[in-house]
């Protein structure tokens, strides 16, 4: 007589087939030594809170390296050299002690104190609203330093149209090129990259061997959306400083972002 194997007696029978099998593959595999290599991970390029996506780009500190301009008269004389030279003769003693009294601040790292006091001069002296070079220069930096860049950027387009008609003196132009550095900082600062474009190209052309103006002019280019300009920026900030670490990571990722990665 046949004896019939059920379905549910079925599963134990092949459960102890497979068991002795697995057995038998285990003691093969333990005999043997198996190289194996480690996955390979590719490192990940440094991110900003500057651009999304995967070629985001470093962003510069926004007051430039490693803070904004901030040009201060000497401290033992009455705001001499540009300072009074774009000033009128005729400043009042008040005004002119709420002058020094806001570079003063300025020196002892008050920005606050600075700030206000300049505020007050030049609504003591209307003249100096629009010939003022240092004070309204010097306000706009307390202003940045403050992240007050609206007001900031007013004072520094002030400062820029005061200095105007002696921007081909040597010192003026030198000291102008810091603060269309300071504008292009703090436009880059409300996100209006544009402007900020603009004044970190007059900064190239002041200054021409300054690889930090390329670098945000890469940056600002990038920004809007012209990567192929962007490159060009850093590969020219690279040229001037081949060291610099931002330059070079930058231009990478704008070599990746035009396709150029290979």
């Amino acid at each position: 007589m046949t004896t019939l194997v059920s379905r549910s007696q079925q599963p134990n029978q092949l459960n102890a087939f497979h068991g002795v099998w697995l057995l038998a593959v285990m003691s093969v595999v333990d005999s043997y030594n198996f190289p194996w290599t480690p996955c390979h991970v590719l490192p990940c390029r440094p991110l900003s809170t500057g651009l999304k996506g995967p070629h985001a780009l470093i962003r510069r500190p926004l007051l430039r390296y490693p803070t904004i301009h901030v040009e201060l008269p000497p401290a033992q004389t009455r705001g001499g050299g540009i300072a009074m030279m774009m000033v009128g003769r005729g400043m009042q003693g008040n005004a002119q002690s709420l002058r020094e009294r806001a570079f003063e601040a300025a020196r002892g790292g008050n920005p606050s104190l600075a700030a206000d006091l300049f505020n007050d001069y030049l609504q003591q002296e209307s003249s100096a609203a629009t010939c003022d070079f240092a004070a309204l220069n010097c306000m706009g930096a307390m202003s940045a330093q403050l992240g007050r860049f609206e007001e900031a950027v007013s004072s520094f387009q002030k400062a820029l149209a005061a200095s105007a008609p002696e921007a081909n003196l040597p010192a003026v132009r030198e000291s102008r090129t810091n603060t269309f550095f300071n504008l292009g900082n703090a436009c880059t600062a409300l996100l209006r990259h544009r402007e900020a474009l603009a004044a970190f190209t007059q900064v190239s052309q002041l200054r021409p061997d300054d690889a930090e103006a390329f670098i945000n002019m890469g940056n600002a280019l990038a920004t809007l959306g012209d990567m192929s300009k962007a490159l060009g920026a850093y590969e020219r900030a690279i040229a001037i400083d081949d060291t610099s670490e931002i330059a070079l990571l930058n231009c990478g990722n704008a070599l990746c972002d035009t396709g150029r990665n290979r």
